[in-house]
């Protein structure tokens, strides 16, 4: 049926018209730049991979749903880069100002110069001090209560537990890269090219001789070329002959080996 597996064609539309405004003002921003930011160039092929997959490659719901949120984090994170270059670091080094703040989550921070460079951007910014006893020596308007995020965000553990893909700062580029190298690597089809040995071969294996493990080990650091075992079959007469091919093109230094 046509349609089966892909993303709804009134939601896809939603999310092509994001990408039509996304990919106007990057080209805006090459135009006026000789030489473009590369993690911006990155991203925005990610982001045009992941919106390509959507359109054509049909999945399950579970990995539409990841594909979809795969595609607003890649949006969001060059969005946030072009902002950045476009808006927030022209005012952080001066070249710009402003008078309003942006609607965004902003930045808790001790640092005091960290807390300039965010106020002279115009992002939200909060600075931790400790309170000690006793006057506190800085001019305070309010004492308020804290937000509880379970009011408000849905902390509740996924029905599906997923795999944990970071542990550790959150301010640090290690947790981007987690996530970009988790994304690359989930939707992968399996390889029918992948050699498992059956019952039997596990069988001899472990009851093979030390020498016999020795050549074994030797023969796992050659390339292999499994597409040989399933020739086999069907040409069991010409075995010896390929076995002496494979040794000569061994020899010679090439990658191929059949065995």
């Amino acid at each position: 049926m046509d349609g089966m597996g892909l993303l709804r064609k009134a939601r896809y539309s939603q999310l092509k018209e994001m990408m039509s405004k996304l990919d106007t003002r990057i080209a805006t921003y090459r135009n006026n730049n000789a030489n473009p930011n590369e993690l911006l160039l990155l991203l925005e092929r990610e982001t045009h991979n992941v919106f390509a997959r959507l359109d054509s490659l049909r999945t399950t719901f579970t990995q539409m749903v990841f594909s979809v949120t795969e595609f607003q984090r890649c949006y969001l994170e060059t969005l946030g880069v072009l902002d950045y270059i476009e808006i927030y670091r022209p005012r952080k080094y001066g070249q710009a100002t402003t008078s309003t703040v942006a609607k965004c989550v902003g930045l808790i921070t001790n640092k005091p110069n960290v807390v300039q460079d965010f106020f002279n951007a115009g992002i939200p910014v909060w600075f931790c001090r400790p309170r000690e006893p006793g006057p506190f020596p800085h001019n305070v308007l309010n004492v308020v209560d804290p937000f509880e995020p379970s009011d408000f965000l849905c902390v509740d553990k996924p029905d599906h537990p997923s795999p944990t893909v970071y542990d550790g700062p959150l301010d640090v580029s290690e947790k981007h890269n987690a996530l970009h190298r988790f994304t690359r690597s989930w939707l992968v089809i399996g390889d029918p090219f992948t050699h498992s040995p059956s019952s039997a071969t596990h069988a001899s294996t472990s009851r093979a001789s030390s020498s016999s493990r020795a050549s074994t080990s030797r023969l796992a650091q050659r390339p292999r070329c499994e597409y040989v075992l399933y020739m086999r079959r069907f040409f069991s007469n010409s075995i010896s002959s390929l076995e002496a091919s494979a040794s000569s093109v061994w020899r010679s230094g090439q990658i191929f080996t059949f065995t």
